[in-house]
């Protein structure tokens, strides 16, 4: 099951979607989908044209851009679903630089599909020292993926980590990171500089106090963080939920 929540603004409908696959014999390809509507149904409805694409279940990431739900799949293009339409249609990806070099290092389980500041983007951790972060500046335009380098080397110690995931665009230019789901960091790509960020209420952990400190292998120092845009509607009366 592959999963994908989002908003159609000219509705102003929440969606839900589910798409589902399997192989049956011979390998073949079996998909289905169901489409559910905050508030204005009381049950799944049945997506019938789902394409026979396999959706890369391991990445639990989907992202919302411009009315469309999307996801990565294990072929050559990510997968939109139209939120208003409830058609599906196919993205092209960039050419990534880890396909180039040797198809046989392609491990599916290392990109992400993700909302970058409105823009559709893509990040590619299949590397050891960095991550390629690819983001379509004109929606459904192949020509407009541009790369992007992230070192996943940050602090004194000089030692790269595991994890590096990009989480918003800032209107300076900066790009937020989450290292090792303990340490937040702004990046600018201009002057290659990093700032760590303390945020009230979460534990103070830092690159320069080493991955074998205590702090590190306690778990409380672990969070995840989700990018979201306050406005003024309100979810009751969108959902039509009875006071």
């Amino acid at each position: 099951m592959v999963p994908g929540f989002g908003f159609h603004e000219a509705s102003k409908q929440y969606k839900v979607v589910q798409l589902f696959y399997w192989f049956e014999q011979n390998d073949i390809i079996k998909t289905d989908g169901r489409v559910f509507t905050l508030g204005c149904s009381k049950s799944w409805r049945r997506l019938d044209n789902v394409p026979n694409v396999h959706c890369c279940y391991k990445i639990s990431s989907s992202a919302s851009v411009n009315g469309s739900l999307h996801w990565f799949t294990g072929g050559e293009y990510i997968i939109s679903f139209d939120l208003g339409s409830e058609n599906f249609g196919f993205i092209a990806y960039p050419q990534f630089s880890i396909l180039s070099e040797n198809r046989a290092r392609y491990h599916p389980k290392e990109f992400r599909v993700i909302n970058l500041g409105g823009w559709l983007s893509i990040s590619d951790a299949s590397y050891v020292d960095h991550i390629e972060l690819w983001i379509m500046k004109e929606y459904n335009v192949h020509e407009s993926w541009t790369k992007y380098i992230v070192s996943r080397t940050y602090g004194i110690n000089g030692m790269p980590f595991t994890k590096v995931l990009p989480i918003s665009i800032w209107k300076n230019g900066e790009i937020l990171l989450l290292y090792d789901s303990r340490i937040l960091v702004l990046y600018d790509f201009k002057s290659d500089q990093y700032t760590p960020l303390q945020v009230d209420g979460i534990p103070e952990c830092s690159a320069e106090r080493g991955f074998g400190s205590k702090l590190r292998r306690n778990s409380y120092a672990n969070f995840e963080v989700f990018p979201y845009v306050g406005n003024l509607m309100s979810l009751k009366s969108l959902c039509k939920i009875d006071e």
